[in-house]
């Protein structure tokens, strides 16, 4: 498994030599700003609401048992623009989802003596990050191809040592080594250097695909002493579903060209589970103040990749040539952890109740570590020392700024919220990759039911390299927006 270092390339264009690295890290670390429809309308400053957020928040539930259900559905649109060539996607997917379940109960307290309140026990189920995107590039390029980047990293190497990408173009006969002629021994001699028969002048396409999840279930415990103090912990199970697809094609060489029409094909499915626990503490040194820290602790994955690539190549000497390749592997990947602080003012004007809600998160992206599932000496062994050092090296501590407010009178409440997600790379320059949220909606009590409807649009920016060459890169910019809506019921008993 050897892998080379093109600097950040491989994790701004989502591809790389080796199957698992930075990107899949990165990949697990960022999560979407969703939950409850009430919490995500309040921009997901749920520090102070939610025990997702803090587990000590849980401690405020007054009651005996309470039941909610979250669907979800999502709307995005994609522009990109690609050597002067616009490509817009809007796709809306009639396709809802669970995004969030969940039930609490409170436990009879045996002696009402005590001043410690009686436990509080929630289970949940929230889905953290939605994969679901696609997007087309598509441009006419006169100066260069992804051949120059076959060309660029096989030289050097022998055919036979040659690995996945390079491999496959060589076996399809798009890259091809050159040798000398040894007058005296008869012998051919590989000279180290590879060449191409496509003359540059040609379309290019990019197709990417991916789709799947991370879920969390999550058990919580949460006590209060004297109504001052609120304590509580939990411990998560993490799902990992992800599927990528990535189709990409050059084609309408010029004539004189011995190429005359590729198609790279990448294919990777992912999939695996983790563990993780939070804890959280939660002040109200007055009535309308409350004031909360929760600690998230880093995400132990265990996770297995199955990586496909394919070539098909149509040229004048040789017609259609299709290769594969095929590569399994079992990792482990620790996600960062975060840390979050808190602050609500709660106030009532006339009728009208108020809540204004902050959240400051905090992760360093930079913590994360991939590691192998193999003992070392096993054949299948890999120290995963470079995808390590770039992990550290490209990503940096980053914070989370998350707002709401929340009005409410008779049995109605209105909601707002905003946020803004911090970049997780040091360099801004080559990727700047945050992201905002812009969030409200409504809700409606009746009795011992709540209807509670959320309205979020994030947006994000990143830039997308699509080859890289020492002397040259093709790269985009992919604006996506995304509009989500979240419909929860709840009954209290």
């Amino acid at each position: 498994m050897t892998y080379k270092n093109t600097f950040l390339i491989y994790i701004l264009s989502l591809s790389s030599l080796c199957a698992q690295n930075e990107i899949d890290a990165l990949r697990y670390s960022l999560f979407g700003n969703y939950n409850t429809a009430g919490i995500s309308a309040l921009g997901g400053a749920g520090g102070l609401l939610s025990h997702s957020y803090n587990p000590a928040s849980l401690a405020f539930f007054k009651g005996n048992q309470l039941l909610s259900i979250s669907l979800g559905n999502t709307n995005e649109n994609t522009e990109s623009n690609y050597l002067g060539n616009q490509e817009i996607i809007e796709k809306i997917r009639p396709e809802p989802f669970l995004q969030n379940f969940g039930y609490v109960t409170q436990l009879n307290q045996i002696d009402n003596t005590l001043e410690w309140s009686p436990l509080n026990i929630a289970i949940s189920y929230n889905r953290k990050q939605n994969f679901n995107r696609r997007h087309n590039i598509d441009g006419y390029n006169e100066q260069s191809s992804i051949i120059d980047q076959f060309l660029e990293n096989a030289q050097g190497i022998v055919p036979q040592e040659l690995y996945t990408s390079e491999w496959l173009a060589y076996e399809t006969y798009l890259i091809d080594p050159i040798y000398n002629h040894d007058p005296i021994s008869g012998d051919t001699i590989f000279t180290g250097e590879y060449s191409s028969s496509a003359i540059t002048g040609q379309n290019q396409n990019k197709r990417l695909s991916e789709s799947g999840y991370v879920n969390e279930i999550e058990i919580a415990l949460s006590k209060s002493y004297k109504d001052f103090i609120f304590l509580g912990a939990s411990i998560g199970f993490t799902e990992i579903q992800f599927k990528q697809n990535i189709l990409y094609i050059e084609n309408e060489f010029d004539q004189k060209s011995g190429i005359q029409y590729f198609e790279f094909n990448e294919e990777r499915i992912q999939g695996g589970s983790g563990i993780n626990f939070k804890i959280g503490a939660v002040i109200k040194p007055t009535s309308f103040m409350r004031i909360g820290y929760a600690y998230h602790s880093k995400t132990y994955n265990e996770l297995t990749d199955l990586y496909r690539r394919s070539m098909i190549t149509e040229s004048q000497a040789m017609g259609y040539q299709t290769q594969f390749w095929d590569e399994e592997y079992d990792f482990e990947l620790l996600t960062p952890s975060k840390s979050i602080a808190s602050l609500a003012l709660i106030n009532s004007f006339n009728r009208i109740r108020v809540l204004a809600t902050f959240d400051y998160e905090m992760i360093n992206y930079a913590s994360s570590q991939l590691t192998s599932t193999y003992p070392l000496g096993h054949q299948y062994y890999y120290s995963f020392s470079q995808e390590n050092n770039n992990i550290e090296n490209y990503y940096t501590k980053t914070s989370n700024k998350k707002a709401g407010l929340y009005l409410s009178f008779n049995n109605i409440s209105i909601r707002g919220g905003y946020a803004i997600m911090g970049s997780p790379f040091k360099s801004n320059d080559l990727n700047n990759w945050s992201q905002e949220y812009v969030s409200g909606g409504i809700g409606y009590k009746i009795n011992n039911y709540s209807f509670d409807i959320g309205l979020v649009q994030s947006m994000e920016s990143q830039n997308e390299i699509i080859y890289y060459t020492s002397t040259d890169d093709q790269s985009t910019t992919i604006n996506r927006d995304n509009n989500t809506i979240i419909l929860t019921c709840s009954y209290k008993f």
